[in-house]
């Protein structure tokens, strides 16, 4: 038995990995040691369901290994940490009967995302499909190197630090909220189209001065922010004033400061202190959001796979070797937000895996697209990640299908068969999924399977056959949510 563990999504994201890393650490936990869980990537945009006891907890920023009661957790400098949300996060697990005090470390590399980048993401109306967590924006800033650490923030000059960055957006801001006004002062003040406040004053159908259009987009709201966000109580606030906003993101600092400053710590140190610890690598998003091996531009900002690891937690390639390397895929593929889906299924059948898997993103709520396992992207993420082993999840929900599908190559629209997975959207838009039907096991239930020869025969040739395509062995078989609900087979 491995005794630290890397735990990659295989797809594009919500397969269950949190569920893994959780029956994982029960495994590692067993000795007198104390194992360690980290994250290496992503923010609060990642979303992990576990079911723990008669309780289901969702997890964020922290790693879903604070469930067990030895583990600790680290927040890896790959990570861009959203104060408001880790604050919330903490405050819902203490509440849920989970003890964090002494028990998570963040490295002083990190990033921090604030409110104003999740500002950003509302005013930019984004198309991609993003969460609007402030993600990009606080990675946009890191490579742009105008960002705020964690370490910073436990610097003296950590409010001229803010100041800067707020500056940096003002007048962006700006801009767009003098759009917005003229926009709506056309729209509502029977202004003509070619409306600008520079010809304001030559403009005879405003039939106002200067100082009363803009008294009247204030009025009206056309200058304010109009920010919402969940607090740390996970209430809905307001902020209508950049100012306040500013105000806001101080109060946060300050209070992180009170609270977390014993707890930041030089990663790198961090890391290899731990080396000899037993310890699941936890990731967030998937390989297929990545943003270098993903589906570019519908990807998140951050590096979801292998390479990641390593430098989101300052880890070299001679420590790899300590680790088995495990993806995990749902036995139907699932995708929020924007991009490209070959083997989607819009119609009855994807309705039924939506309903019956309830696909509905643990971030955002909104509902996931649904269609047939594809091999062919599954392949690719297999020969990137370099997996040692596969998980397979939610294979209870195809009970309810008589034959199943599963894509095993693309034709291009000349007919030519492709066997890579095409690193073009557009040229993935175009692919025609070709695919192999398996006979289902309709209404079998998986819940009473407790080792390989209690599945059903056809589950069984199913899994084999994606083990035979993706050379890769399915080790672990959910067989429900419940904790303990898993086949590990000896692979």
């Amino acid at each position: 038995m491995a005794d630290s563990y890397i735990i990659l999504g295989a797809c594009y994201g919500d397969e269950g990995k949190g569920k893994l890393t959780d029956e994982l650490m029960d495994q590692i936990s067993d000795s007198i040691e104390t194992p360690l869980v980290t994250r290496f990537n992503g923010g609060a945009n990642a979303g992990h369901t576990v079911k723990h006891g008669d309780k289901t907890y969702y997890t964020h920023l922290i790693p879903s290994g604070i469930l067990t009661e030895k583990a600790l957790c680290f927040i890896g400098n790959g990570v861009v940490v959203s104060l408001v949300a880790l604050e919330r996060e903490i405050n819902d697990l203490n509440e849920g009967g989970i003890v964090t005090d002494n028990r998570i470390f963040i490295s002083d590399r990190a990033h921090v995302t604030f409110l104003i980048h999740c500002l950003l993401d509302q005013l930019m109306n984004e198309s991609i499909g993003t969460t609007k967590q402030g993600i990009g924006n606080t990675y946009a800033d890191k490579m742009n190197r105008i960002g705020l650490t964690i370490g910073d923030l436990l610097k003296d000059n950590y409010e001229n630090k803010l100041r800067r960055l707020y500056g940096h957006y003002e007048a962006l801001i700006d801009d767009y909220l003098i759009r917005k006004m003229r926009q709506k002062l056309v729209e509502t003040h029977s202004l003509p189209s070619d409306f600008t406040v520079d010809n304001l004053y030559e403009n005879e159908a405003a039939k106002n001065s200067f100082i009363d259009v803009f008294e009247i987009a204030d009025r009206d709201g056309y200058l304010r922010i109009n920010f919402e966000f969940k607090n740390e109580k996970n209430e809905v606030e307001k902020i209508d004033r950049l100012d306040s906003l500013f105000s806001r993101d101080l109060l946060l600092i300050e209070n992180f400061r009170r609270k977390w400053k014993d707890s930041i710590v030089n990663g790198f140190s961090f890391m290899k202190s731990h080396m000899k610890s037993r310890m699941i690598i936890e990731g967030a998003n998937a390989i297929m959001l990545d943003i270098d091996c993903g589906t570019y531009p519908y990807v998140t900002s951050s590096n979801c796979g292998i390479g990641g690891v390593l430098t989101g937690l300052s880890l070299s390639l001679k420590v790899m070797s300590k680790f088995k390397v495990i993806g995990v895929f749902k036995s139907y593929i699932t995708r929020v937000g924007g991009g490209c889906l070959p083997t989607e299924q819009d119609n009855e059948i994807g309705e039924m895996m939506q309903t019956l898997g309830h696909e509905f993103g643990v971030t955002t709520k909104r509902k996931r697209r649904c269609g047939w396992l594809d091999l062919v992207q599954l392949k690719y993420s297999c020969q990137v990640n370099g997996y040692d082993y596969l998980n397979i999840t939610k294979l209870d929900i195809l009970n309810a299908f008589e034959q199943i599908k599963v894509c095993t190559a693309y034709k291009s629209k000349y007919d030519v068969l492709i066997e890579d997975f095409p690193s073009d959207e557009d040229r993935l838009k175009e692919v025609t999924p070709m695919y192999v039907t398996f006979d289902g096991w309709k209404d079998f239930d998986i819940s009473k399977c407790t080792n390989w020869k209690d599945l059903h025969a056809n589950i069984r040739n199913f899994i084999k056959f994606i083990e035979a395509y993706t050379n890769v062995p399915i080790k672990y078989i959910n067989t429900g949510q419940e904790k303990g609900a898993m086949i590990i087979r000896d692979v």
